[in-house]
């Protein structure tokens, strides 16, 4: 959850339902890796640009190629959705699991794959087709150490 607070910008906000002691609301200190949505720009050279859907004020985000960015939702009660422009192509993605094209870059096509790690949902922009088929080839103990290595490789590069 964002709030407006330069210290602390998020809280970690869990709420859970049982029959024996209703409802139990905890309020943790915000940790990166909380963030709902992590997305991997593994672009030879395009920037993405994206920005929740049904934003306002349109507050689009820049991720240079070959970088990494966990992101918090502006609004928690808006579309859970995300407008993503690279180059000239533009599209929505509702991420749920799945890969597809967004358009060419030069002689290259501009892939993406939305999969799911535990709680977090992982987006990747890519030009390498075997990124994409390891993805939808790997089954779901296996994401972790897949996203590992595309981080690691991405960091490396730096």
């Amino acid at each position: 959850m964002r709030i407006n607070d330069s210290e602390r910008p998020a809280l970690h906000v869990e709420v859970s339902a049982n029959d024996f002691d209703g409802y139990q609301v905890n309020f943790n200190d915000y940790q990166i890796v909380d963030a709902p949505l992590l997305i991997l720009n593994a672009l030879d050279q395009s920037t993405i640009s994206f920005a929740q859907k049904d934003d306002s004020l349109k507050r689009t985000q820049l991720l240079p190629s070959k970088y990494f960015q966990y992101y918090t939702w502006i609004d928690q009660l808006k579309s859970k959705e995300l407008i993503v422009s690279i180059d000239e192509y533009s599209t929505q993605l509702d991420l749920n699991p799945s890969c597809g094209i967004i358009g060419k870059q030069q002689d290259n096509q501009i892939y993406y794959a939305i999969f799911r790690d535990g709680l977090q949902t992982v987006i990747i922009f890519t030009n390498h087709t075997q990124i994409i088929e390891a993805i939808s080839h790997v089954n779901t103990l296996l994401f972790f150490a897949l996203k590992l290595t595309i981080l690691y490789d991405l960091d490396s590069i730096y």
